[in-house]
């Protein structure tokens, strides 16, 4: 709470002007706080100030929301309207910078990703040590693209899994899954 309170001590102007400078310092351009701010926010409230709100901002816009809603979405996490109008205002008119940006810096993470996947069940039926087997084999083919390979073709990889390994592979994306779900809310 402390931190909202540092962000209104600034005034209106200021305010949405220090939320336009986050959300520059977000895309990439390093806006110079310090000079900017100083007179304003002292030197130890300031990184506290760019912290909280590049926080809310990205929060903001992790999800698709109409005006309203990141209005509300604004309100309830700051519970004061000069605030929330103040970031609604910015998020919405810096919208699309905001997701390319985060997209592009979520993207950069790896060169390569996953850009197709195929699979197929087979039956073995005997080997050269059983005569009869009759187990279920799942081949699973990932279809990799990489970044730093663009006139390539997508890299191949073939997983052969027996039932115990399909399910450890289906429980372990589940639990990925579950993880991917909670960073996005």
């Amino acid at each position: 709470m402390a931190t909202m309170q540092t962000l209104l001590s600034l005034d209106e102007s200021t305010l949405e002007q220090f939320l336009h400078h986050v959300i520059d310092d977000i895309c990439g351009r390093r806006p110079a706080f310090l000079s900017l701010y100083r007179s304003k926010l002292s030197a130890f409230d300031l990184p506290v100030a760019i912290k909280a709100a590049g926080d809310l901002i990205r929060k903001s816009i992790r999800t698709e929301r109409t005006r309203d809603e990141l209005r509300d979405f604004c309100q309830s996490e700051t519970d004061s309207s000069l605030l929330s109008a103040a970031l609604t205002a910015v998020v919405v008119a810096r919208q699309d910078e905001l997701k390319s940006r985060m997209i592009e810096n979520a993207t950069k993470l790896t060169s390569s990703w996953l850009s197709d996947f195929d699979w197929s069940i087979q039956m073995v039926v005997a080997s050269d040590k059983l005569s009869s087997i009759r187990q279920p084999l799942c081949l699973i083919t990932l279809y990799v693209h990489h970044n730093n390979r663009p006139n390539e073709q997508d890299e191949q990889v073939v997983i052969e899994c027996d039932r115990e390994r399909l399910t450890q592979l289906i429980e372990n994306l589940e639990k990925i899954d579950t993880v991917l779900q909670r960073i996005r809310t």
